[in-house]
């Protein structure tokens, strides 16, 4: 059992050989650690690891259109997934010109285009972000178009005939914004198995990722591009979603399987019982939880927020944030928690009950069935 408040975020809980596998910055300031590739013009790309000038050319156009909409660029890769915004410093040869960043979880999808990361939405094209910079400055992408998740960053131009020269590029790590050391465990794992002790803190810096302020969600009704300024959490500052890059958003049915790994790993009951807290909140005033938190449950643009049922319209959601609730005090022992979300706990188990009828527990809401192609209204038996 764990207290219902957290100190984890200071000190480890004692050092060890595991201690090799943590994900985790030192530094909430990251730097690239390879260049994974170059396109077009581009002089010393090596440099830029070691915080000395790296030269990009703009290619030369044919009455005035780049051939193959080819760009000179420089894509950075920084070892593993990173957030947050980029920071760059340009030097004295650098010409006044828009630039461009593009980012991409996977070597896959590196372009120039960023990978596209709406749900709900899958026509959204996120693109890239572009901004002005010249000779000796320093830009900083703006906190709400921050990109939650990436590991490669790739640079480019859009100037003609511009030159960009590069001194730094670095990320600022902003999820898990309550911990003040995020190397700070209060658990560890250990085993014989290099595959195994991988997995655990891959998972458990999964977790730290996907731990967001409460105002950093990603919003749903953009017909392009992203800002990541939406409120997801109606109780506190911090708050765990599904995922650093994609909807930003709290899912109970994502809650059910993050529980148990965050509570394993980096033990932050805080942002936990905000992201349940958050649930609660917005529960209808039949009992039904939502199938997902806020800014998605306030959604009115996509093709599902136009459905009636919507956003209540999952029997499994709902289901998943009372088990998920059970689980939490299981955990915490959280008694005076539970008692204050009692009385919607009674409600949505008696709207559950009243759905069950002769053994049978009847799924009829549109986001049941796993299946688009399916129809979405079915039974399955209820068990014993």
């Amino acid at each position: 059992m764990r207290p219902s408040t957290s100190t984890e975020g200071v000190q480890p809980a004692f050092p060890g050989p595991w201690d090799r596998y943590l994900f985790s910055p030192e530094s909430r300031t990251q730097y690239p650690v390879r260049i994974f590739r170059t396109t077009g013009h581009v002089e010393d790309e090596a440099n830029l690891l070691d915080f000395r000038s790296t030269i990009i050319h703009a290619l030369p156009t044919t009455n005035g259109h780049v051939p193959g909409d080819l760009y000179s660029s420089i894509t950075l890769d920084f070892g593993k997934e990173v957030c947050g915004p980029v920071t760059i410093r340009s030097g004295p040869s650098s010409t006044r010109q828009t630039v461009a960043f593009a980012y991409a979880e996977s070597s896959q999808w590196v372009g120039f285009d960023s990978d596209d990361a709406s749900s709900l939405r899958p026509s959204v094209s996120d693109g890239h972000f572009e901004f002005q910079i010249g000779p000796n400055e320093t830009y900083t992408v703006p906190l709400e178009k921050q990109r939650g998740g990436y590991r490669y960053l790739t640079i480019f131009i859009k100037t003609t005939d511009a030159i960009l020269e590069i001194k730094e590029v670095s990320a600022r790590f902003t999820s898990m914004p309550h911990w003040d050391n995020l190397k700070a465990y209060p658990s560890y794992f250990y085993s014989n198995d290099e595959l195994l002790n991988r997995l655990w803190y891959a998972s458990a810096y999964t977790n730290q990722l996907s731990t967001l302020a409460k105002d950093q969600s990603r919003r749903c009704e953009l017909e392009s591009g992203w800002l990541n300024n939406a409120v997801c959490c109606t109780s506190g500052e911090t708050v765990i979603t599904d995922a650093p890059r994609r909807d930003r958003t709290v899912w109970a049915g994502d809650l059910a399987i993050v529980l148990w790994s965050q509570f394993a790993t980096i033990g932050d009951s805080i942002s936990m019982r905000n992201a349940l807290d958050t649930l609660f909140d917005v529960q209808s005033q039949k009992g039904q939880f939502p199938w997902a938190g806020p800014p998605i449950c306030h959604d009115s643009i996509s093709d599902l927020a136009k459905s009636e049922e919507w956003p209540y319209m999952s029997d499994s959601y709902h289901l998943w944030t009372m088990l998920v609730t059970r689980h939490f005090y299981h955990l915490t022992g959280d008694l005076a928690w539970l008692k204050s979300k009692w009385s919607k706990i009674l409600l949505g188990m008696e709207l559950s009950t009243s759905r069950v009828g002769l053994d049978i527990f009847s799924f009829s809401y549109h986001a049941d069935c796993a299946s688009s192609g399916l129809k979405r209204d079915f039974t399955t038996v209820k068990e014993s």
